[in-house]
């Protein structure tokens, strides 16, 4: 990677990426482990030819549909359940490892996503219109205001 490439416009500014920062980061070993369950996948994909179709319509169902559709796609196509289960687990750790590192390390501004930053922006504005509110119920009230809504999504 040339230096030109390892730069990335942050404030309109440039902002060179420090990638020995990057690694020394606990994000780096999560990024790794998604990396991991991704090639578990496209590893078990390529050596098995009687389930390369289900496994591979399975991950895009669930990549678009949410879980409940990805392991019917998959039970649908004949994998076990035990399979099926296997296979939305490493689909949901890529994706949530993926997401975090990219999340967090942008947040850090070691890196710089333009969709986060527009999002930790909004975010941001969002909270400061809410402050009156949050402090009054504390760090008990946002809790429950996650909690509660946890139980019907996921990652």
């Amino acid at each position: 990677m040339t230096e030109e490439n390892a730069e990335a416009v942050h404030g309109g500014a440039p902002h060179k990426h420090d990638w020995k920062a990057i690694v020394r980061t606990q994000e780096a070993g999560i990024f790794l482990f998604g990396l991991l369950c991704a090639t578990c996948i496209v590893a078990w994909s390529a050596g098995s030819e009687s389930h390369k179709g289900i496994i591979i319509g399975a991950v895009t169902t669930h990549l678009t549909g949410g879980r409940a559709v990805g392991i019917s796609t998959a039970l649908g196509g004949g994998l076990q359940l035990w399979q099926a289960i296997l296979l939305a687990s490493l689909v949901e750790g890529t994706v949530v490892c993926l997401f975090f590192t990219a999340f967090s390390l942008s947040f850090k501004k070691l890196i710089s996503v333009r969709f986060l930053n527009d999002a930790l922006a909004n975010v941001h504005r969002s909270a400061q219109t809410q402050r009156a509110r949050l402090l009054r119920w504390g760090i008990p009230g946002l809790i429950l205001f996650v909690w509660f809504p946890f139980f019907m999504t996921g990652p």
